[in-house]
C-alpha cells in the first residue's frame, strides 16, 4: 500500500485513494473519483521508486517517497500547499527524520505530505534531477539515507531540513541528539515542561518549539476547514467542501464511503469470484 497502516482514528478520516504493489507492478486506483488522472501518476510514480531503489526500497522514507510521487503527480492540486502552510502557521511542521513513515492524525498526515512534496521540490530545483537520480544507486549500496544523502547532497537528513527551513523562512531545528535531549529533559522535569510551552509561544521555530512540533498536537482550530484530503475536521463539515488531492489518501465523507467500500470489496473479490465459479458450475445439481 503506498499509505502505511495507521490507528482506527487516523483511518476513519482518511480514504485511501490508490493503493502500488511494487512486487507485482500492479495499481490500484479509485476510478469514480475526479481525480483520478493525479491519483494514477503518483501511484505509477511509486512503482517507478521501487524500481530505482531496488533492495534497498525499505530504506526509503516516506517523506522521500511520497514526496517523489507528488512530484510526478501530473494533476496536482494547491491542496498539499495549503496544508504546508497550514502546518508552519500552527507550529506543526515536524524535523524530517521523524518522517521515516507518516502517522498522527489525519491533519499531521497531510501535512506531512505538503512537506514532503516541499523538500523534494527544493531537492530538485536547487541541485537538479541528476542528483536524485544518483541517489537511489548510492542507497542500495548504503542501506542507509543518511550516508545516501551524504554521499550525494553532503548532508544527511538534518542538514537537508535544516537547508530546507532556511529557504522557506524557517529558524532551523536543533541537531537530532540535542533535539532528543530537549525531548527527554522535558518529560523528565515538569519546570521544563512548563517554560518549553512559553518559548513555543513565539513568533519563530526554536529548539523547545521544534520538540512540541515532534511530540505535540494542537487542538482543533477554526483554520482546520482549509485542510486538503484526508484532513477531515472535528465536526466532519471538511467533507462538504469536497477537497481531494490527488495522493494516496482523501477525506471519508459521510453516506458515500459505503457505496465506495462495497464497490471496493466487489472489485477485490472479483478473482475469487473467478476461480470459484467453474467449481460451482462443476457442482451444480441441476445439470
Amino acid at each position: 500500500s503506498a499509505l502505511p497502516f495507521r490507528s482506527q482514528a487516523v483511518s476513519e478520516g482518511l480514504q485511501t485513494q490508490g493503493m502500488a504493489f511494487s512486487n507485482e507492478r500492479v495499481l490500484l486506483v479509485h476510478g469514480f473519483d475526479p481525480t483520478v488522472t493525479g491519483t494514477v501518476s503518483h501511484e505509477f510514480t511509486h512503482l517507478l521508486v521501487a524500481e530505482a531503489a531496488g533492495k534497498a526500497y525499505a530504506q526509503v522514507p516516506s517523506w522521500l517517497n511520497e514526496g517523489l510521487a507528488e512530484y510526478g503527480n501530473v494533476d496536482p492540486t494547491d491542496d498539499y500547499e495549503a496544508a504546508l502552510r497550514y502546518g508552519i502557521f500552527t507550529r506543526r511542521i515536524k524535523p524530517l527524520w521523524y518522517l521515516s513513515s507518516f502517522g498522527g492524525t489525519p491533519e499531521d498526515i497531510i501535512i506531512a505530505y505538503g512537506q514532503a512534496r516541499s523538500v523534494v521540490q527544493y531537492m530538485l530545483d536547487t541541485y537538479g534531477p541528476d542528483r536524485m537520480a544518483a541517489l537511489f544507486p548510492v542507497l542500495q549500496r548504503t542501506l542507509n539515507i543518511d550516508q545516501a544523502l551524504l554521499e550525494v547532497y553532503g548532508m544527511d537528513q538534518f542538514g537537508l531540513d535544516s537547508a530546507w527551513r532556511k529557504f522557506m523562512g524557517l529558524e532551523p531545528l536543533p541537531s537530532p541528539e540535542e533535539l532528543e535531549s530537549q525531548l527527554d529533559e522535558t518529560t523528565e522535569s515538569p519546570d521544563s515542561e512548563s517554560s518549553g510551552a512559553e518559548e513555543s509561544s513565539g513568533d519563530t521555530e526554536g529548539a523547545t518549539g521544534a520538540a512540541d512540533e515532534a511530540t505535540s498536537m494542537p487542538g482543533p482550530t477554526p483554520g482546520a476547514e482549509g485542510q486538503p484530503a484526508g484532513a477531515e475536521g472535528d465536526d466532519g463539515q471538511e467533507s462538504e467542501g469536497g477537497l481531494n488531492s490527488p495522493g494516496c489518501s482523501a477525506p471519508a465523507s459521510g453516506s458515500g464511503n459505503v457505496s465506495i467500500g462495497l464497490g471496493m470489496l466487489l472489485l477485490l473479490s472479483t478473482p475469487l469470484g473467478l476461480v470459484a465459479l467453474p467449481r460451482l458450475r462443476r457442482r451444480w445439481p441441476f445439470r
